[in-house]
């Protein structure tokens, strides 16, 4: 058997292992959760400001079962908001390396007690309210974020939340 036959072998074998993965995975009942396509290419934001910024939105709302894909997508919005407005890059960037000098270095990098103490400062800066909102829109907006928080969506095109099992209470215990 030549070499470029072993290889095809090989290939194919793989390609079924893989598909015999993926049926058992998905018949177990194991939601698998792609990450949303992010072109890894910002406009206007260096890779340490855009870790800054993801950084930023996980503080804001950390969820450790949520990928950095997920959060990526709001640093890729405020840099899309950042390159058609250039005070706002500015401001921006001066709220960046201010956070970064508040932290003694990486804002990034710093313990998460550490960021909320610093973020703390900036509640009413416009940068602060440009990542709050474009993390919510990316986070909770996602509807495939929704399936890891258990929330199944809107009830109303489904007859609303009572017809849907909300009554079912039964982790109260009964008198």
């Amino acid at each position: 058997m030549s070499d470029v036959d072993r290889s095809k072998r090989s290939l194919l074998k793989f390609g079924g292992y893989a598909a015999m993965l993926s049926y058992y995975v998905g018949a177990g009942g194991i939601s698998v959760f792609t990450k949303p396509a992010f072109s890894g290419v910002l406009k206007e934001f260096t890779a340490d400001e855009g870790k800054t910024i993801l950084m930023v939105g996980r503080t804001m709302f950390p969820h450790d079962q949520i990928d950095d894909g997920y959060y990526m997508n709001m640093v890729e919005t405020v840099d899309n908001t950042c390159a058609a407005n250039t005070a706002a890059l500015r401001h921006a960037r001066d709220t960046i390396n201010s956070l970064n000098k508040d932290a003694g270095g990486s804002f990034a990098d710093a313990v998460e007690s550490s960021r909320e103490a610093i973020l703390a400062n900036y509640e009413s800066s416009d940068f602060f309210k440009m990542v709050y909102g474009s993390t919510i829109n990316s986070i909770y907006g996602n509807r495939e974020i929704w399936k890891l928080f258990g929330y199944e969506g809107s009830s109303v095109e489904h007859g609303g939340y009572v017809k849907r099992g909300f009554d079912n209470i039964n982790w109260i215990p009964e008198s």
